[in-house]
Protein backbone atom coordinates (compact mmCIF):
# COMPACT_ATOMS: atom_id res chain seq x y z
CA UNK A 1 0.00 0.00 0.00
CA UNK A 2 2.73 2.51 0.99
CA UNK A 3 4.49 1.69 -2.50
CA UNK A 4 0.82 2.09 -4.14
CA UNK A 5 0.47 5.93 -2.53
CA UNK A 6 4.16 6.46 -4.28
CA UNK A 7 3.06 5.59 -7.72
CA UNK A 8 3.81 1.54 -8.20
CA UNK A 9 1.23 -0.28 -9.67
CA UNK A 10 1.05 -3.39 -7.33
CA UNK A 11 0.23 -6.60 -9.07
CA UNK A 12 -0.15 -10.11 -8.38
CA UNK A 13 0.93 -13.26 -9.57
CA UNK A 14 0.57 -16.93 -8.47
CA UNK A 15 -0.46 -20.34 -9.60
CA UNK A 16 -3.91 -19.82 -8.14
CA UNK A 17 -7.10 -18.87 -9.34
CA UNK A 18 -7.93 -15.21 -10.44
CA UNK A 19 -11.05 -14.99 -7.98
CA UNK A 20 -8.30 -15.34 -4.77
CA UNK A 21 -6.37 -12.77 -6.16
CA UNK A 22 -9.22 -10.32 -6.79
CA UNK A 23 -10.47 -11.03 -3.31
CA UNK A 24 -6.96 -9.97 -2.11
CA UNK A 25 -6.91 -7.03 -4.27
CA UNK A 26 -10.25 -5.88 -3.41
CA UNK A 27 -9.61 -6.13 0.53
CA UNK A 28 -6.10 -3.96 0.53
CA UNK A 29 -7.31 -1.87 -2.48
CA UNK A 30 -4.62 -2.54 -5.13
CA UNK A 31 -4.94 -1.25 -8.44
CA UNK A 32 -2.55 -3.36 -10.88
CA UNK A 33 -2.71 -6.85 -12.78
CA UNK A 34 -4.09 -10.17 -12.08
CA UNK A 35 -1.98 -13.10 -13.65
CA UNK A 36 -3.14 -16.12 -12.09
CA UNK A 37 -2.61 -19.95 -12.60
CA UNK A 38 1.31 -19.42 -13.68
CA UNK A 39 0.30 -17.06 -16.26
CA UNK A 40 -2.51 -19.09 -18.10
CA UNK A 41 -4.53 -16.62 -17.17
CA UNK A 42 -4.45 -12.51 -17.14
CA UNK A 43 -7.14 -9.76 -15.94
CA UNK A 44 -5.66 -6.37 -17.01
CA UNK A 45 -6.43 -3.32 -13.79
CA UNK A 46 -9.70 -2.77 -16.27
CA UNK A 47 -10.74 -6.25 -15.07
CA UNK A 48 -10.86 -7.42 -18.29
CA UNK A 49 -9.50 -10.79 -19.36
CA UNK A 50 -6.50 -10.08 -22.02
CA UNK A 51 -5.27 -13.38 -21.97
CA UNK A 52 -6.17 -17.55 -21.22
CA UNK A 53 -4.68 -20.57 -22.29
CA UNK A 54 -6.21 -23.85 -21.70
CA UNK A 55 -5.44 -27.52 -21.73
CA UNK A 56 -6.75 -30.16 -24.67
CA UNK A 57 -8.39 -32.88 -23.37
CA UNK A 58 -5.97 -34.83 -25.24
CA UNK A 59 -3.10 -32.80 -22.70
CA UNK A 60 -4.93 -33.61 -19.77
CA UNK A 61 -5.40 -37.34 -20.34
CA UNK A 62 -1.73 -37.32 -21.14
CA UNK A 63 -1.39 -35.99 -17.63
CA UNK A 64 -3.61 -38.59 -15.96
CA UNK A 65 -1.43 -41.35 -17.42
CA UNK A 66 1.95 -39.97 -16.58
CA UNK A 67 0.54 -39.74 -12.95
CA UNK A 68 -0.13 -43.42 -12.92
CA UNK A 69 0.98 -45.34 -10.23
CA UNK A 70 2.20 -41.63 -8.14
CA UNK A 71 0.63 -41.48 -4.98
CA UNK A 72 -0.92 -38.02 -5.17
CA UNK A 73 -4.36 -35.59 -5.22
CA UNK A 74 -5.21 -34.18 -8.11
CA UNK A 75 -6.88 -31.18 -8.38
CA UNK A 76 -8.59 -30.06 -11.89
CA UNK A 77 -8.98 -26.02 -12.65
CA UNK A 78 -10.48 -24.03 -14.83
CA UNK A 79 -10.63 -20.26 -14.73
CA UNK A 80 -12.84 -19.81 -11.67
CA UNK A 81 -12.92 -22.90 -9.81
CA UNK A 82 -11.19 -26.15 -8.31
CA UNK A 83 -12.27 -29.67 -8.83
CA UNK A 84 -11.72 -32.83 -7.24
CA UNK A 85 -12.43 -36.40 -8.14
CA UNK A 86 -13.32 -36.87 -4.13
CA UNK A 87 -12.90 -34.59 -0.96
CA UNK A 88 -10.41 -36.41 0.92
CA UNK A 89 -10.10 -35.26 4.66
CA UNK A 90 -6.13 -33.39 3.37
CA UNK A 91 -8.18 -31.40 0.59
CA UNK A 92 -10.58 -29.86 3.86
CA UNK A 93 -8.06 -29.29 6.02
CA UNK A 94 -6.21 -27.39 3.86
CA UNK A 95 -9.95 -25.91 2.38
CA UNK A 96 -10.96 -24.82 5.86
CA UNK A 97 -7.74 -23.44 6.88
CA UNK A 98 -7.80 -20.97 3.61
CA UNK A 99 -10.05 -18.28 3.75
CA UNK A 100 -10.78 -17.79 -0.44
CA UNK A 101 -10.18 -21.67 -1.71
CA UNK A 102 -13.33 -23.75 -1.75
CA UNK A 103 -13.03 -27.31 -3.85
CA UNK A 104 -15.46 -28.46 -5.64
CA UNK A 105 -16.25 -32.86 -5.63
CA UNK A 106 -16.97 -34.09 -8.64
CA UNK A 107 -17.12 -37.55 -8.10
CA UNK A 108 -17.77 -38.75 -12.40
CA UNK A 109 -15.00 -36.02 -13.31
CA UNK A 110 -12.54 -38.35 -15.24
CA UNK A 111 -15.15 -39.62 -17.17
CA UNK A 112 -16.13 -36.20 -17.95
CA UNK A 113 -13.40 -34.58 -18.83
CA UNK A 114 -14.83 -33.08 -22.46
CA UNK A 115 -17.24 -30.89 -20.48
CA UNK A 116 -14.72 -28.54 -19.13
CA UNK A 117 -12.26 -26.22 -19.89
CA UNK A 118 -9.60 -26.90 -17.62
CA UNK A 119 -6.48 -24.51 -17.44
CA UNK A 120 -4.14 -26.06 -15.66
CA UNK A 121 -4.08 -28.81 -12.86
CA UNK A 122 -2.44 -29.30 -9.68
CA UNK A 123 -1.17 -32.70 -8.08
CA UNK A 124 -0.40 -32.51 -3.88
CA UNK A 125 2.20 -35.35 -2.89
CA UNK A 126 4.57 -36.09 0.17
CA UNK A 127 7.08 -33.50 0.11
CA UNK A 128 9.92 -35.57 -0.60
CA UNK A 129 8.63 -37.08 -3.54
CA UNK A 130 7.85 -33.70 -5.37
CA UNK A 131 10.91 -33.43 -6.97
CA UNK A 132 11.17 -36.88 -8.34
CA UNK A 133 7.70 -37.08 -9.41
CA UNK A 134 8.56 -33.35 -11.28
CA UNK A 135 11.29 -34.98 -13.14
CA UNK A 136 9.43 -37.99 -14.27
CA UNK A 137 6.78 -36.02 -15.65
CA UNK A 138 9.06 -33.41 -17.68
CA UNK A 139 10.67 -36.96 -18.73
CA UNK A 140 7.00 -38.21 -19.91
CA UNK A 141 4.59 -34.93 -20.62
CA UNK A 142 4.53 -33.62 -24.59
CA UNK A 143 7.17 -31.10 -25.01
CA UNK A 144 4.03 -28.50 -25.27
CA UNK A 145 3.38 -29.27 -21.46
CA UNK A 146 5.63 -27.57 -18.29
CA UNK A 147 5.36 -28.55 -14.73
CA UNK A 148 6.16 -25.96 -11.87
CA UNK A 149 6.55 -26.59 -8.45
CA UNK A 150 5.01 -24.42 -6.37
CA UNK A 151 5.32 -25.22 -2.92
CA UNK A 152 6.92 -27.88 -1.36
CA UNK A 153 4.12 -30.25 -1.63
CA UNK A 154 2.68 -29.23 -4.65
CA UNK A 155 3.33 -29.19 -8.42
CA UNK A 156 1.12 -27.26 -11.37
CA UNK A 157 0.94 -28.24 -14.64
CA UNK A 158 -0.53 -26.00 -18.10
CA UNK A 159 0.67 -25.67 -21.31
CA UNK A 160 4.64 -24.34 -21.79
CA UNK A 161 4.18 -21.21 -22.51
CA UNK A 162 2.53 -20.22 -19.34
CA UNK A 163 4.44 -19.10 -16.92
CA UNK A 164 4.83 -15.97 -14.99
CA UNK A 165 7.50 -14.11 -16.77
CA UNK A 166 5.96 -14.87 -19.92
CA UNK A 167 2.82 -13.21 -18.47
CA UNK A 168 4.55 -10.23 -17.74
CA UNK A 169 6.09 -9.97 -20.58
CA UNK A 170 2.86 -9.90 -22.58
CA UNK A 171 1.77 -7.10 -20.16
CA UNK A 172 4.92 -5.23 -20.65
CA UNK A 173 4.72 -5.32 -24.64
CA UNK A 174 0.84 -4.92 -24.42
CA UNK A 175 0.97 -2.10 -21.88
CA UNK A 176 4.29 -0.51 -23.65
CA UNK A 177 5.99 -0.93 -20.13
CA UNK A 178 9.92 -1.35 -19.96
CA UNK A 179 11.44 -4.46 -18.06
CA UNK A 180 13.67 -1.79 -16.02
CA UNK A 181 10.41 -0.35 -14.46
CA UNK A 182 9.11 -4.05 -13.39
CA UNK A 183 10.28 -5.38 -9.73
CA UNK A 184 9.07 -9.13 -8.97
CA UNK A 185 8.75 -10.71 -5.25
CA UNK A 186 8.85 -14.17 -5.14
CA UNK A 187 9.20 -17.11 -3.11
CA UNK A 188 8.73 -20.53 -4.95
CA UNK A 189 10.23 -22.33 -8.11
CA UNK A 190 7.51 -21.23 -10.00
CA UNK A 191 8.99 -17.75 -9.57
CA UNK A 192 12.24 -17.84 -10.93
CA UNK A 193 10.66 -17.56 -14.82
CA UNK A 194 10.41 -13.85 -13.42
CA UNK A 195 13.55 -13.21 -12.03
CA UNK A 196 14.85 -14.00 -15.10
CA UNK A 197 13.01 -10.53 -16.78
CA UNK A 198 14.58 -8.18 -14.75
CA UNK A 199 17.32 -7.41 -12.53
CA UNK A 200 15.12 -6.17 -9.83
CA UNK A 201 14.06 -8.96 -8.56
CA UNK A 202 13.76 -9.98 -4.92
CA UNK A 203 13.30 -13.46 -2.86
CA UNK A 204 11.52 -13.61 0.34
CA UNK A 205 14.15 -14.67 3.12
Amino acid sequence: QNAQNHGFTISIVTGRLDYEIKMLMDKYGFNGFRISQNGAVIFDNDDKLIYESSLETKDVLSILDALKGQIVIIIFQTIDSYFVEKKVSLVEEFENSQPFIKYLEKPNILRELDKYKFVSISLWAEDNKIIKIKNHLDRVLPKHIESYISSKYTIDITNKENSKGNAIKNLCKIKNISFDDIIVIGDSYNDISMFEITNHSFVIE
